[in-house]
């Protein structure tokens, strides 16, 4: 494993993009952010709430495989097909688009402007985000032995996903520990982090599918592995401020709520709701908002 550096401007591309609200009569996009960063400290209680959509962005052409939120509220998203970075504001309105060397999976936020991408030509890609500007700044790119899928950064540490192994690497791309997980259907992908472990989605070539809880300390070991029969081909995985876990079905067409424990708690978005294909699932950093990917559109709810 390696790692080279570069700084430089990146260049956007130009279009536009559509914007679909959902909101209550009288409001606006810019007045619902306003009331959710109003009541950022009020507890939520996830387990008895639903979700209510607030804004999708769609895209011609792209199929877009994730989707994270800096603190500042700017989404940044990536797409597989075009193989661009998107940012968008807080309403949904493009900021810019921006070509990467390779097709992306997935995105982590490292700090309030600076994202990790995991690229197909085995690498990962820093990138920054200038909120005055709105143009990219190429920070360093990590090259690696294999494919990554997923990556999380947590504890000033980076979590990668490979076809069946778990690495936990340096800033700098070195690795810490690494666990083979023996109990993967060879496709492990979607990786999160809470209460002090990875969660990663297997979504491998035999159902019933599952979700693996991995201590990934000096001993690293698989804590537990739960089999969900109503998920098929799991992809997008993320946790909430309670702990709770969320796991969208890439072929079920759904999103389900976990427990701690890795009980089924409720099927959050159901294969009838209408977001086919889920693939990037994740929340807002004070978690009152929570953005979903589906084929070539963004989708931000809000739970009530």
């Amino acid at each position: 494993m390696n790692s080279s550096s570069e700084r430089n401007d990146i260049e956007a591309g130009e279009g536009n993009c559509e914007l679909y609200e959902n909101l209550d009569e009288g409001s606006s996009a810019t007045e619902w952010c306003q009331e959710a960063q109003a009541t950022a400290s009020s507890a939520k209680d996830y387990t008895s709430s639903t979700l209510k959509e607030v804004f999708t962005i769609a895209e011609t052409g792209v199929r877009f495989t994730d989707v994270v939120c800096l603190e500042t509220g700017t989404l940044l998203a990536v797409d597989d097909v075009k193989n661009f970075i998107w940012a968008y504001d807080s309403n949904g309105a493009r900021l810019r688009k921006t070509k990467l060397s390779s097709p992306p999976w997935a995105l982590t936020v490292v700090d309030t402007t600076q994202v990790g991408v995991t690229l197909c030509q085995n690498s990962l890609q820093f990138l920054t985000f200038n909120e005055k500007s709105k143009r990219f700044r190429k920070d360093k790119t990590i090259l690696l032995d294999e494919m990554p899928r997923a990556v999380i950064y947590a504890d000033n540490c980076l979590y990668v996903t490979f076809e069946e192994k778990v690495k936990k690497l340096t800033f700098d791309g070195i690795i810490v520990t690494e666990l083979a997980v023996l109990e993967a259907s060879q496709l492990l992908f979607g990786i999160s982090y809470s209460n002090g472990n990875v969660i990663v989605a297997d979504s491998g070539f035999e159902a019933p599918h599952s979700v693996h809880e991995i201590t990934m300390d000096t001993n690293p070991l698989v804590k537990q592995q739960k089999k969900y029969s109503v998920l098929t081909y799991p992809l997008g995985i993320t946790a909430d401020p309670e702990g709770n876990i969320y796991v969208g079905g890439y072929g079920s067409n759904n999103v389900i709520q976990v427990s701690k424990n890795g009980d089924v708690l409720k099927e959050i978005l159901s294969s009838s709701s209408g977001y086919n294909s889920p693939m990037g699932i994740n929340f807002s950093s004070d978690g009152l908002k929570f953005f979903l990917t589906h084929e070539n559109k963004i989708t931000v709810f809000e739970f009530q």
